[in-house]
């Protein structure tokens, strides 16, 4: 997918006290450059808001404790700071955006470039979220979750020349440090996440270096593509001229030293190196100030084309399926570092889809084209690569860019190989590959319309007939749901059959509450198919992570309060459903010492 540019400008930030003691923030912004035209300086527009609510939901969001309908709110909120509307003269940052989105059609994409002040680059701005026509409040608003739109931090530098596609064997440097003085790290586990999410992915040689120093990195750097920091950052900070504002440096704790990211730059810039990707989640925010957007900035101006970074603590089941597509899309398959963001971010949503980290992950951008690597040698590889990218960022986003899983509407309106495509579903993904529209997730079963006009189940066709020989998956009725239910708890039963950590007495007890709630379960009305897996596989996560040889107590609390969530929206239909699910949340807890 070939992007086009659309610069949004914000300046001349302020912050005052109001006498009620808030912190009203004002700053301007404006269109410098997009596809439907740009907006002279005299016709920016000015924004006010209120710096300590949205500092506030800012904390929600890094602490987890924003639901999805919050997180909703909070990214309509981001719309309406960088992309506002002027309906009278139909000529604001939201108009251009739309227009832009309309010219481009639906095989071109568009790169959201965020120039921003210090101040404003420390909000989340991955989170922008904008209602579709037809009504909002479903994921379909999140632009990060849009196939067409890359967002991307920009800083006003020159792009540098257009340096040839990396070679299609990519040597990585994978920098592992867990300096004194700072939260331990466990570097064990990131180092086994990666390895995973690397293994047998061709073309690519991941050399790994432990207890990483400055002198560890120089010899092992040359010839390397990708450099890949996990461990902390630092920013090196002095007070600016506006309250709250800092100025300073960004640096990486390596083993034996703190060295500055500009110094870092220049050795990387050295060896040729196009991406680098700053892990260690720990370090998103320090005293307001963004760890990671010090060190990227200074890395950008050392010619670096490209950086990705965490601006919050990423669940590592998230992490791992972000870094496996992010990684195999961009180097196995050659695709620009959008489509592979783009991918990796859909990894990570699908991986936790009550979940946030789908938007910690940060693009900057030096080079003009995303394009950095060319894919492996061998073509057949590489073409499966470039496939599997573009059917997961399907199975959310069909090409026309209008549809996302989100509650109960599949997608609405968008359009498939010219015929029209009206999809609701109590559940489900809409997957579209060569010539066919698959549905992929949930009790399936094939039908070819032959040609005709077709309508069952949770899929109504409208406007046209599907094309000869097209092929459709369709979710079953609820004895489908109930079959991935069973099946989804079977798995338990087996998990809990095979940990050895967990006191027999402790499985037994977990073993019969599961057998209770399937059978609850299958007392579920029939439109409440969806609630009931969702609810199941909450049971699954909690259960892995209360049952893993190494377990992490803090994931293990964030399941079981997830679980205790999912069950209020069966709570009507079946009473006894939160009382059990709340026993089995406290005996995941007690089994880790969770009080």
């Amino acid at each position: 997918m070939q992007y086009q540019d659309m610069i949004v400008e914000a300046f001349s930030p302020t912050v005052e006290r109001t006498p009620d003691k808030r912190r009203l923030a004002r700053f301007q912004v404006r269109v410098r450059q997009s596809p439907a035209g740009s907006m002279p300086l005299d016709q920016a527009q000015m924004i006010e808001y209120d710096d300590k609510a949205v500092t506030a939901q800012m904390t929600q969001l890094e602490t987890r404790s924003l639901t999805r309908e919050g997180l909703v709110v909070f990214g309509r909120l981001l719309g309406q700071l960088v992309l506002p509307s002027d309906p009278q003269s139909g000529h604001g940052v939201r108009e251009l955006f739309a227009q832009s989105i309309v010219m481009l059609g639906p095989d071109r994409g568009l790169r959201l470039k965020l120039q921003l002040p210090g101040a404003l680059a420390l909000l989340p701005w991955e989170y922008l979220y904008i209602d579709q026509a037809g009504g909002g409040g479903g994921m379909d608003g999140f632009l990060a979750l849009d196939r067409r739109v890359a967002i991307v931090r920009h800083e006003d530098l020159p792009a540098p020349p257009r340096t040839p596609l990396a070679p299609a064997q990519t040597k990585m440097i994978i920098a592992l440090a867990s300096a004194a003085g700072f939260p331990a790290l466990d570097l064990a586990k990131e180092r086994a996440d990666l390895t995973r999410a690397l293994q047998e992915m061709p073309g690519v040689t991941p050399i790994f270096l432990d207890d990483a120093t400055l002198d560890d990195l120089q010899p092992a750097i040359t010839g390397a593509t990708v450099f890949h920091f996990a461990g902390h950052g630092v920013f090196r900070q002095q007070m600016g001229e506006q309250p709250g504002s800092y100025t300073g440096v960004g640096q990486l704790a390596f083993d034996d030293q703190h060295v500055d990211a500009p110094e870092l730059g220049i050795l990387l810039r050295g060896a040729g190196v196009q991406l680098a990707v700053l892990g260690g989640c720990e370090t998103g925010r320090r005293d307001g100030v963004s760890v990671w957007s010090g060190t990227a900035s200074a890395l950008l101006k050392a010619q670096i084309p490209a950086v990705v970074a965490n601006q919050f603590k990423v669940l590592d089941m998230c992490a791992l399926a972000f870094s496996k597509q992010f990684y195999q899309a961009l180097l196995v398959g050659g695709l620009s570092i959008e489509q592979a963001v783009s991918a990796g971010r859909i990894a990570a949503y699908l991986a936790d889809r009550e979940g946030r980290d789908w938007g910690a992950a940060v693009l900057y951008m030096r080079a003009a084209d995303g394009r950095l690597f060319g894919g492996i040698a061998e073509e057949e590889l590489r073409r499966k690569a470039v496939q599997e990218a573009e059917e997961l960022v399907m199975t959310v986003n069909i090409t026309g860019g209008v549809g996302f899983i989100g509650g109960d509407k599949i997608i609405h309106g968008d359009e498939v190989h010219g015929d029209k495509l009206d999809a609701r579903g109590s559940q489900g993904l809409i997957n579209q590959s060569s010539g066919s529209v698959t549905q992929v997730y949930g009790d399936q079963h094939n039908i070819n319309t032959g040609g005709g006009d077709h309508a069952e189940g949770a899929i109504d066709k409208r406007q046209g007939s599907f094309i000869q020989g097209d092929q459709i998956n369709m979710p079953g009725n609820f004895s489908g749901a109930i079959l991935n239910i069973k099946s989804t708890l079977a798995h338990v039963k087996q998990m809990l059959g095979a940990t050895a950590r967990v006191h027999p007495n402790e499985v037994a007890e977990l073993q019969q509450l599961t057998n209770q709630l399937v059978n609850l379960l299958q007392k579920a009305p029939p439109q409440s198919g969806r609630e009931a897996e969702i609810l199941t596989k909450r049971v699954e996560s909690l259960l892995e992570a209360a049952t893993d040889v190494n377990p992490d107590a803090e994931l293990v609390m964030f399941n079981a309060e997830r679980l205790r969530r999912s069950t209020a929206t069966l709570a009507d239909e079946l009473p006894d459903i939160q009382p059990l699910c709340d026993q089995i949340g406290k005996l995941a807890c007690k089994m880790n010492g969770i009080a």
